[in-house]
């Protein structure tokens, strides 16, 4: 189930990727706290759908990953909130812009579960992971406050769920990416440094070791078990 969620949230990663880089670089239109247009409407309505999904997905099988949850319960209800209200589209599609990152974490972990934790194409990954994820989230920290302050006059005269809402959702977003940020940095380090290729050997041995172990034990137990057929006979 893993990688069937992973794979959806790849083709939303992509699809929401390029609607956000169309329609705040190339759409013609007038930016601020309330402008939208049909294109980011729909755009937002289906990242949406993807968020209650991958909820769904979380709470029935991940449900202990609370970083996720709460990254994705802020998503769905903050996209509700702006499509309801018509307010902070383009806030919203700032924010989508960071999943062109998502296809790399999302490799990193298909790359791991199939072992080639010590292949370059591992490593490649990990580095355009790195790059990809500091070069998109990383500015949001600092340019939404300002964004948020020449926006100010407007915030104010929207309703006070949405200037809430949207501090919240700020404040706990950054906050984790800031965190996972910090996580993928030392794990590049450790990939960089050789670190990690003397853990995966480590963790080869052992799993050679647990299997010849579990081996004898199972030869054991069937030789014993013949052993006492061949003695009731």
């Amino acid at each position: 189930m893993d990688w069937d969620s992973r794979i959806v949230s790849n083709v939303h990663a992509i699809f929401v990727s390029v609607m956000a880089i169309y329609t705040l670089f190339f759409e013609e239109k007038t930016f601020s706290l309330t402008s939208s247009t049909r294109v980011t409407n729909a755009t937002m309505m289906i990242s949406a759908g993807y968020f209650l999904y991958d909820i769904i997905i979380v709470l029935m099988y991940f449900r202990n990953d609370l970083g996720m949850i709460a990254h994705h319960l802020l998503g769905f209800g903050g996209w509700i909130l702006v499509c309801s209200y018509d307010l902070g589209v383009y806030i919203g599609m700032i924010f989508l812009l960071t999943e062109i990152s998502t296809p790399f974490v999302n490799g990193r972990h298909f790359l791991s579960t199939m072992n080639m934790r010590t292949s370059m194409l591992y490593k490649v990954n990990g580095i355009l992971m790195w790059a990809v994820f500091g070069a998109v989230r990383m500015p949001i920290v600092f340019i939404l406050p300002i964004i948020n302050y020449y926006w100010l006059d407007q915030y104010l005269n929207a309703p006070k769920i949405m200037f809430t809402f949207c501090n919240t959702l700020y404040l706990v977003i950054s906050c984790l990416n800031v965190f996972w940020f910090y996580k993928i940095t030392t794990g590049i380090l450790k990939v960089l440094s050789g670190e990690e290729e003397k853990l995966e050997m480590l963790r080869n041995m052992f799993n050679e070791k647990k299997k010849m172990l579990m081996d004898a034990i199972h030869h054991t137990v069937r030789q014993n078990r013949e052993k006492l057929l061949r003695y009731r006979d």
